[in-house]
């Protein structure tokens, strides 16, 4: 049995990554393999998470003009 150097999970001799969170078994320095693998997509993430933001925002503004556009017409037709 191979025990994974990051979640200490028991995974069969003939496991390449870890079953349980996708580790791969086959380096010495593990931990620090794994350490600068998932540092590495951290910026790919932040580019992904910054741009749903924006499109979130923009998706916000846009119902916020219609609310000021259906409240200045019910303003206008009180004149």
């Amino acid at each position: 049995m191979k025990n994974c150097p990051m979640c200490g999970y028991q995974n069969d001799d003939s496991s390449i990554t870890c079953v349980r969170c996708g580790t791969n078994l086959g380096f010495r320095n593990q931990v620090l393999y794994e350490t600068i693998r998932r540092v590495d997509n951290i910026d790919k993430n932040l580019n992904a998470i910054k741009g749903w933001v924006t499109f979130l925002g923009i998706l916000a503004l846009i119902g916020l003009i219609f609310g000021f556009i259906s409240g200045f017409s019910v303003l206008m037709s009180l004149l």
